[in-house]
């Protein structure tokens, strides 16, 4: 009897061993593959890059050399949208993109104790006519309409928070107490104090607060530096920005991973003919 109760112990023991074993290989082969994915889309975005500034006979910048001052605003406004929709869906991404929009400004000039020359908004600018981007534009134009110059003041965050879920709530959008606290906490962990000199500079801090969206942050820098010089032409930015997305869409990402990449996109695009920044 006692011989029994032993084997079949071991034979739960083996079952439990390798069916471990075989979920740790497939989460490991999961990793493996969307890193795969990450650096062939990487590939293709190089050479779409190279074919659209070609065609555009736009001059490409020395990328991650200098740190544009419009470039604090696309990565906050981006990753606002990533960590938002980790949180709370596409009402969440559409919160943190506005809210870490909101914070930036003041949040640089607050830490080097410098008056930003000019933070200003230009209402109703965008580069979609809806969706998450026309939303973080229209939104934060309204606000700013309401009450000038509040990007340029170290204003409360959760009072921001509260004009901005009035604004989302106008449109149809709502996203609970409990979401907006966990948002602001993040923006506020999140959104650089510091001055950096170089685009690889804040794209590597953003990597390490948002590790989950390492890979994420590669993308968005490499779309950032090169929307930045067109950023004065809307209907650039606009052509950039479609066959941009066409690139991730056609990649081997997840569609997950698709769907928060594009969503970020949008915003960073649309935050590029927002943004007046001397």
């Amino acid at each position: 009897m006692n011989t029994k109760i032993i084997f079949v112990f071991m034979l739960v023991c083996s079952i439990c061993f390798f069916s471990c074993s075989s979920e740790e290989t497939q989460e490991n082969q999961q990793t493996v593959d969307i890193q795969t994915a990450y650096k062939e889309l990487n590939e293709s975005l190089a050479r779409y890059n190279t074919s659209f500034m070609h065609e555009t006979c736009i001059v490409q910048t020395r990328k991650g050399k200098f740190l544009k001052k419009l470039a604090k605003f696309l990565c906050a406004d981006a990753s606002g949208a990533l960590i938002g929709g980790s949180v709370g869906g596409g009402v969440g991404a559409i919160f943190g993109a506005v809210l870490n929009s909101a914070l930036v400004g003041p949040a640089m000039a607050a830490e080097t104790r410098a008056v930003l020359s000019v933070v200003d908004v230009n209402s109703f600018v965008t580069v979609s006519d809806g969706g998450i981007g026309y939303l973080h534009n229209t939104i934060l134009s309204e606000i700013e309409a309401e009450h000038p110059g509040i990007y340029n003041e170290n204003v409360d965050a959760n009072y921001l928070a509260s004009l901005i879920v009035e604004k989302m709530e106008k449109y149809g959008y709502y996203i609970s107490t409990s979401e907006q606290t966990v948002l602001i906490n993040k923006a506020l962990s999140i959104v650089p104090k510091v001055e950096f000199e170089t685009i690889d500079q804040l794209t590597s801090h953003y990597q390490q607060v948002l590790p989950q969206f390492s890979n994420e942050m590669n993308v968005i820098q490499d779309f950032v530096v090169n929307v930045e010089d067109i950023s004065d032409d809307i209907e650039l930015v606009k052509a950039y920005t479609e066959g941009y997305q066409k690139v991730v869409a056609v990649s081997n990402l997840p569609e997950p991973k698709k769907l928060e990449l594009k969503s970020s996109l949008d915003v960073a695009a649309n935050s590029a003919v927002l943004w007046e920044v001397d």
